[in-house]
C-alpha cells in the first residue's frame, strides 16, 4: 500500500525516503515566496538538513501509524509532498496535507494526487472520512476538494499563525458513503 504510484504523464507519488532530501529541499528553496504565504514551516526549512529531519520524522510517523507521506515526482524530480496526517484509527479518519513547487502549479497535478490519496485511504486503508483543511483565502488549495466533490463542513476561526497573521481554515470532508455514491450525500 505505501508504495510508489505511477499516475501517468510523468507524474508519480513515492514514499518519502532519504534519497529525496536534496530534491525536496530544492523544491522548497525555489518556491519560498509562494509556499510561505500558506505554510508555517517554510522559514524553518533552511538547509537539506532540515529536510532530512522532516523525512526522519515522516518515517517515525509512518512506523507509529500517525501519518503517511509521499513525495510528488514530476518527470522524476521531487516537486512537492502529499500526506495523510492526524490519522485517527478509532474513527478511521485522516487529514490530507499537500504542497507543490511554484514551477508546476496549475497543471492539475495536485488534484490527481489528492484523488489517488483518497482512493488509497478508502480502498486500501479502510478510512471512513478524509478531511482537507485550507486557509479561507487560499483559493487554489480550496479548489482541489471542491473539484473532487468534498463537502464544506465549516470554518475553524483563528486556526493557524502564518508569520504573525492568524488565518481561519475552511474544513472540507468526504465520507466513504459519499465516495461510493459518487458525491455528497445528505
Amino acid at each position: 500500500m505505501i508504495l510508489h504510484r505511477e499516475l501517468g504523464e510523468g507524474l508519480a507519488m513515492t514514499p518519502v525516503h532519504p534519497w529525496l532530501v536534496d530534491g525536496l529541499f530544492a523544491a522548497v528553496d525555489g518556491s519560498r515566496e509562494h509556499l510561505r504565504r500558506w505554510l508555517p514551516w517554510v522559514e524553518g526549512s533552511t538547509s537539506p538538513d532540515s529536510t532530512r529531519v522532516f523525512i526522519e520524522e515522516s518515517l517515525s510517523g509512518l512506523a507509529e501509524k500517525r501519518s503517511i507521506i509521499w513525495a510528488i515526482l514530476v518527470d522524476g524530480a521531487p516537486r512537492g509532498v502529499i500526506s495523510f496526517f492526524e490519522m485517527n484509527w478509532q474513527t478511521r479518519r485522516a487529514q490530507v496535507g499537500y504542497w507543490l513547487a511554484s514551477d508546476v502549479l496549475r497543471r492539475g497535478i495536485m488534484t490527481r494526487c489528492v484523488a489517488e490519496l483518497e482512493r488509497l485511504g478508502f480502498d486500501d486503508l479502510g478510512l471512513e472520512k478524509v478531511e482537507i483543511h485550507c486557509a479561507v483565502e487560499n483559493r487554489a488549495s480550496r479548489g482541489i476538494p471542491e473539484k473532487l466533490g468534498y463537502r464544506e463542513e465549516g470554518i475553524i476561526r483563528r486556526a493557524e499563525d502564518l508569520y504573525g497573521s492568524v488565518v481561519d481554515h475552511v474544513v472540507y470532508g468526504k465520507l466513504r458513503s459519499e465516495r461510493e455514491a459518487g458525491g455528497a450525500v445528505d
